[in-house]
């Protein structure tokens, strides 16, 4: 059988040796032997055997999508498109092994039992637990589920190659278990997507399911499915410490479950963009995200809070209800050439743009600044700001969303570092705004590492770097 030359045996979780055969194309039975391993950092690799000069690697070569399938030890294998990166001869045997990675695949009993799944067991990565940091298990009843979260075994050096290599790791296991009768099989998959994405939130990075077994009351398994993550390694320094995550699923978990609540807030967008942007590694690119953030949570908020009084959120006069007519826009671009003689060589298609930008700013003149809006919704969730901070802040925001830019590249190069080191502090406390209102919002009170209190350790850590 083809042999695992990549990494060392230990460092992977699952491997299945499969004879079966490749399908693409007019080629719908190319006989073949492969091997599926799922790595410590949840990708998939696939190692083929084939015969050389076959039609079939012909088209490997060419780049042509095919699919996987056979059995092992009454398991049947399906890998979904894999993608060849290397080819090697093995002059023994006089065959070619194909080096693969996939996205997908899936393992199905050959002969499933009647019985329905009644437990789900997903492994994650990017999930540092571990009871030397104070987490041993969560064990959560919610909904005839039970969610279940503890550390998984780990092989001898796993860690230290993932250090060294930069990848991520599985380590920790997920089970979602029927408290009474079969498994509702929707309930539990969007428990499984609803823990995933708050984990992620109190990571600060991504934590993904990379495999599923689906399992009948009695242990067998009946479907396993795994997906490759898509980003491998996101190292950070989390927002909720490992010794107060238990504290964090019981209390944010109930609410972060509650379609209509998450819905209300736009909780699932609102964390996607701010994970995302903490896998960022450029500050700016990284505050883009944080921006985006805070909008949609503030957009979300103005919805949801319609009794607030004009003065402080909505426009002073509803801008449908505005009298805005061509003749008076003309008028207005009339004085304004007057003054302005070089806007009467504007051809009709630009000037047509242009009044569309005078009706807009005439009716949408009358919104309270976004400053206004941020510091009401702040004071609604209760969350302590400071004024100077929140108006330096505001600054930052408009700099970046109007200029693409904090920086003033015309400055000399002195006082643009100035501008860099001073808005890095201000994207810091933006960040630390957005963790405060979503704490807020789950009602969360425990221990956190706002972005604010490791500011101090990232500017040393700079400091040591250079």
């Amino acid at each position: 059988m083809v042999t695992a030359k990549s990494l060392e045996s230990n460092l992977y979780i699952h491997s299945y040796e499969c004879v079966g055969h490749m399908s693409f194309g007019k080629i719908k039975n190319q006989q073949c032997k492969f091997l599926l391993n799922q790595m410590l950092n949840g990708r998939l690799e696939v190692l083929i055997r084939l015969k050389m000069r076959t039609e079939a690697e012909g088209m490997v070569t060419r780049g042509c999508d095919f699919d996987l399938s056979g059995t092992s030890n009454n398991l049947k294998v399906t890998v979904q498109q894999p993608v060849c990166y290397s080819k090697n001869l093995d002059l023994e045997s006089q065959e070619i092994i194909l080096e693969c990675r996939a996205e997908r695949a899936k393992i199905e009993a050959a002969a499933p039992a009647n019985n329905s799944i009644t437990e789900i067991v997903c492994e994650c990565t990017n999930l540092p637990v571990n009871i030397r940091e104070g987490f041993k298990r969560l064990q959560l009843h919610f909904c005839n589920l039970e969610l279940d979260l503890f550390p998984c075994t780990l092989p001898k050096g796993a860690r230290k190659h993932s250090d060294s290599f930069a990848h991520a790791l599985v380590r920790a296991n997920l089970v979602i278990r029927s408290i009474h009768g079969p498994l509702n099989l929707d309930l539990a998959k969007k428990a499984v997507w609803q823990l995933e994405l708050l984990l992620s939130l109190a990571q600060r990075s991504w934590v993904f399911v990379v495999s599923q077994r689906f399992r009948d009351k009695d242990g067998h398994l009946l479907v396993s499915e795994f997906s490759e993550p898509a980003f491998t390694y996101a190292p950070s320094r989390a927002l909720i410490p490992t010794h107060s995550l238990q504290d964090f699923i019981v209390s944010a978990y109930p609410k972060f479950s509650n379609e209509s609540f998450r819905e209300q807030f736009n909780l699932s967008a609102v964390v996607d963009h701010y994970v995302t942007a903490n896998s960022i590694r450029s500050i700016w690119p990284a505050s883009v995200g944080v921006l985006i953030a805070i909008e949609t949570l503030n957009s979300a908020w103005k919805r949801l809070n319609k009794t607030i009084t004009p003065w402080q959120v909505k426009s002073y006069i509803d801008p449908k209800q505005l009298n805005v007519s061509r003749e008076m826009l003309n008028e207005i671009l009339n004085i304004v050439e007057h003054h302005n003689p070089i806007f009467k060589s504007i051809p009709d298609h630009d000037r047509n743009k242009l009044l569309e930008q005078i009706e807009n700013k005439i009716r949408y003149r009358s919104w309270s600044p976004f400053e206004q809006q941020l510091r009401v919704m702040l004071k609604s969730l209760n969350v302590d700001f400071d004024e100077s901070e929140l108006k330096d802040f505001i600054k930052f925001r408009d700099s970046i969303v109007h200029l693409g830019s904090p920086v003033d590249t015309v400055d000399p190069a002195e006082k643009q570092e100035l501008q860099i080191n001073q808005n890095t502090i201000r994207s810091i406390y933006g960040k630390t705004l957005l963790e405060k209102m979503l704490l807020a919002i789950l009602e969360y009170k425990g221990k956190s590492d706002l972005a604010e209190d490791i500011t101090e350790i990232v500017f040393k850590n700079d400091q040591v770097g250079s």
